[in-house]
């Protein structure tokens, strides 16, 4: 009697990590191309036994870790609609925070909900950046006029030099 293996096949940790690892790729290939082979890694991978997936998400890291990783500058940038920083991390490396806002229990004096401001850490973000530019002050403020709160912090704009200034004294000092 002949018994037959059969081959386990890729897990959803695998399909999902693929497709994680091809999104990045295509991210930082930055072509159509890319984005449009990016969306067919995870139903490839999903196709395959889990020895053959591990081959080939061990070929995904390979790629990536041999595409230039572009490091925008320090500063405040524009994605979308939301604020993100550039910072330097102690040991020298560059990452990137959005700016979230979550809403409190606390309301203001018209019944409005009072959201609070939080730089919020985003693993890859950085790269979402190629090619922009960090806003001038000039730009951070024109923003603060818009939405009423500090481009930088985002906090409410509340005295009059602020307000006219679209943008705080102490985080205007950021783009000196």
């Amino acid at each position: 009697m002949t018994t037959t293996q059969v081959a386990k096949m890729a897990t959803q940790k695998q399909v999902e990590f693929a497709a994680k690892l091809g999104g990045e790729i295509a991210t930082l290939m930055a072509t159509d191309e890319a984005a449009e082979k990016a969306t067919k890694v995870g139903p490839y991978v999903a196709g395959l036994t889990a020895k053959k997936a591990s081959d080939y998400i061990t070929h995904l890291i390979e790629v990536q870790r041999s595409l230039p990783k572009p490091t925008p500058a320090v500063g405040y940038y524009l994605l979308g609609e939301d604020t993100v920083c550039v910072a330097l991390s102690k040991s020298g490396h560059h990452y990137a925070k959005r700016l979230i806002f979550t809403v409190t229990d606390a309301m203001d004096s018209d019944g409005e909900s009072i959201y609070k401001p939080k730089w919020v850490y985003e693993p890859g973000l950085i790269y979402k950046l190629t090619g922009s530019k960090p806003l001038t002050l000039a730009e951070a403020a024109a923003r603060g006029h818009l939405t009423g709160r500090c481009f930088v912090c985002g906090r409410s704009l509340e005295t009059t030099k602020s307000v006219q200034a679209g943008i705080g004294p102490i985080c205007a000092k950021k783009f000196a």
